[in-house]
Order: C-alpha cells, then structure tokens, then sequence
C-alpha cells in the first residue's frame, strides 16, 4: 500500500502538496469520464449535447448525496487515525462502507422509478427525454459502485493516502475511454448504442474501480471481516446518518445551483443550456486543483483535531487561502483568452460557443470561493457543528439562488451568470473568516 502521510506532525506546505498531487490526478480522472463522454456524445449531434447539458446537474446533484457518506467516512476515520487507534479504525470503515452500499442500492431503486419525473422538474424538453432515459437508467443502476468508490476514497484520504485513490481512478478511466466509442460507434459485432452506450462504459469503468479497491483494502489491511463489525453499530450507524444526513443536505443544496440555473435559463435559450453544459466539463478540469487542495485541507483537518492541534490546522487554511486567490486570477485570464477555442472541442455553433466561453470567464472568479465553502463545511462537521452546517447551507443556498434568478431578470443569461459567481465569491468570503473566528477561539481555550 502506498505509504500515508502523518498531518500531525512536519512540514505543513510539504505535506500539503505532497497529498493533493494525487488528489488532483484522481479528481482529474472523475471529470475526465464527463469530458469523454461529453466528447464522444457531441458526435451524435447537437440534440445529445443538449440533453447531456440536462443531465450534467442531475448527476452532480445525485454525486453531492453520495458525497455524505464520504464525509462521514472522513470524518469518523481521520479522527481515529490522528489518535493512531487501527483497530477502531479498521471496524468503523467497515461498518460506513456496509451503511453506503445498503442506501446506494435505494438510491437506485428510486432513481429508476422517477428519473422521468425528475427532469421534467429540471425543465427538460420532451425531444431530449429519450437519451436523457436511456443515459439515466444505466446510471442509476450503477449507484452502488459510485458510493462505494465515493466512502472507500475517504477512507484512503483519512489514512493520508491519496496515491491508491487515484490509482483507482486511472483504472477506472482508462476502462471508460476504452469501452465509449466502441459501445457508442459500434464494433465488430457489437452494435451501435448511443448515449446509452456512453452510460454503460461509464458504469462498467465503476465496478472495475470497485475491484480494484476492495483489493487494496484487503491487502493494506483496513477491514474488519469478523464480529466486531456489528460491535456498537447502531450507535455508529446514528453518527453516520446524522453526519451523511447534513453533509448530503449540504452538498445537495450547493450541487443544485448549476440545475437552478438551468431551469431559469432553459426558457431564454437551449443554445445557452448547451454552451453551459459544455463549459462545465471544461470548468471540471480547472476546479480539479481546489477541489484537490480542500481534500488535502479536509484530511489535515481531520487528523489534527483528533489530537486538538489547532495551530496547524489555521496556518494550513492560510496557506490554501492564498493559493485559492492567485488560482482563480489565473484562471480567469486563461479563460479570457482561450475560453471559446476550448468551448469549440464539443462544437462549432458560435452562439453555444459564446454562451460557454461567457459562462467559464465570469465564473473563475469565485473559484477561490470553492475552497472555502468546501472547507467551511468539512470544519462544521469535524468539529460535530452539524446544525451550523446545515444553517449555513440554507444561507448559502437562498442567497445564491435568488441573485441568479434576480440576474436573469434584469441582465438575461449573462446576468445569471454572474449572480452565480457574485454571491458564491461573498458566500466563501463569509465562511473564511467564520472559520478564522472559530480557529481563534480554540486557540485562546
């Protein structure tokens, strides 16, 4: 197993580094099944772009509930292995991972029966239903190998191991990249699938991943196989739902923005649906980097306050905070100059290029403010704050909902656009200096 990283001690900006490098890597590979499948999709045309730009939302929207389990995963591991308490580690590992797969085939169960009624509420138009059905049904059926990667993930990052993650994740796309355009094109004697092809490669990457980190779990160790798995777990399971619960709720609400902004533009224009649809698989490969960095901070987090070392934990806020600055500066000026020339990987329609290449240079400004959402909420939970969490989720979800909606009243699609980005910059101003506050507190106590 690769060798995992100690937060608790040494070089902080080292260590940082050193664990968010595979992050990244791995956080690459998830937008990159997207970013294939979006590129081989566009082939068939500007219908199952438009579609795509449909179901784009509703799969992060779905991710951001399975994310829950993960935090929880997280959040109950790290904790134990900052006290370097293995064997309570490696039972309540596997307790989560039992809790994930049990409610990753519900997930599925009700995904099936109301996929359609789902995108009819997301303002899907009655032409783009057919591929959004057959996309969706493959991938709900393969919701429990999602949630198992998503917890079994965490667990790797609790132990500071971002390298076998990332390993699955290489795997995994390598599978998918392979398997799309012959389940898609048709090979041999394989027929021709469309969009329906593009899910299956996806679903079967999935349980390749699956494989390969059950294995690695094995042999590394981290599972408890005998009767202690059942040992005070229905006080375990009360703190994984509790804790899964408000996370999921959190990353619903956050996840559900880009489908708020669907529904209201999709009467303005589908040309903007799918120019934003395709800019967001571009935005995918940018964001890879903060993502990355609040995972790293995330796992920091968890480890240090099991053993209650907040000085560190405030100097590595500091030092990913201004990292998240100069990111976003960066990024805001690459999109400035190539933004439509990327938007033109999956078209050449100028007005879907437009709409894309707008939607990449306003948002990159709050990119910054994805750190800080992100970590807010990871500090909440560790912490045991869920109630603060959740009021802060709320917060977030009300005031950004309502400035795109007030932007794509008074300025059109433009306007909420930039209602998006506007008030998630402040909402990430907000929860870093709420963390700074708490971090001070703590240090006087």
């Amino acid at each position: 197993m690769s060798k995992a990283i100690n937060f608790t001690e040494g070089n902080i900006k080292s260590q940082l580094i050193k664990f968010a490098i595979p992050a990244m890597t791995a956080m690459l590979m998830i937008m990159t099944f997207q970013f294939v499948d979006t590129y081989f999709i566009s082939m068939l045309g500007k219908k199952a772009l438009i579609a795509m730009g449909f179901i784009g939302p509703i799969v992060m929207s779905v991710l951001n509930l399975l994310f829950g389990f993960g935090m929880a995963a997280l959040n109950l591991s790290s904790k134990y292995v900052g006290q370097k308490k293995i064997e309570e580690t490696k039972i309540v590992s596997s307790q989560i991972l039992m809790i994930a797969i049990v409610f990753g085939i519900l997930i599925s169960i009700l995904g099936l029966i109301f996929c359609k009624d789902i995108f009819l509420q997301t303002g899907a138009d009655q032409e783009s239903m057919p591929m959004i059905l057959k996309y969706m049904h493959i991938w709900f059926l393969a919701v429990p190998c999602v949630i198992y990667t998503i917890v079994g993930e965490k667990l790797f990052f609790a132990k500071g191991d971002s390298k076998t993650p990332r390993n699955s994740l290489v795997l995994s796309f390598l599978t998918n990249t392979i398997l799309d355009p012959i389940f898609i094109f048709g090979f041999f004697i394989i027929p021709a699938t469309g969009i329906f092809g593009a899910s299956l490669a996806t679903s079967l990457s999935r349980v390749v991943a699956v494989v390969y980190m059950t294995a690695k779990m094995l042999k590394g160790n981290m599972l408890c196989l005998d009767k202690r798995v059942f040992k005070n777990f229905k006080p375990l399971l009360n703190n994984v739902l509790k804790i899964s619960a408000t996370s999921s709720f959190y990353y619903i609400l956050i996840g559900f923005f880009p489908v708020v902004l669907n529904k209201t533009i999709s009467s303005i224009s589908l040309d903007a649906i799918a120019g934003i649809g395709a800019a967001t698989k571009i935005e995918g490969f940018f964001i890879i980097i903060t993502i990355a960095s609040a995972i790293a901070l995330s796992t920091f987090v968890g480890q240090n306050i099991g053993v209650k070392n907040y000085s560190r934990i405030k100097k590595a806020l500091n030092y990913v905070s201004n990292f998240g600055i100069i990111y976003s500066l960066a990024c805001s000026a690459t999109f400035y100059l190539i933004g439509g020339s990327l938007v033109s990987i999956f078209t050449d329609n100028p007005e879907i290029i437009q709409y894309g290449k707008n939607y990449l240079l306003i948002t990159s400004f709050s990119y910054m403010s994805h750190i800080l959402i992100m970590e807010g909420h990871a500090l909440w939970s560790l912490m045991g704050k869920l109630k603060y969490s959740v009021i802060s989720a709320l917060i977030q979800f009300i005031s950004i909902s309502s400035s795109i909606y007030l932007g794509a009243y008074l300025f059109g699609i433009n306007g909420a656009i930039i209602g998006l980005s506007l008030s998630k910059f402040l909402v990430g101003l907000h929860s870093y200096f709420k963390m700074k506050s708490t971090l001070k507190k703590l240090l006087v106590k």
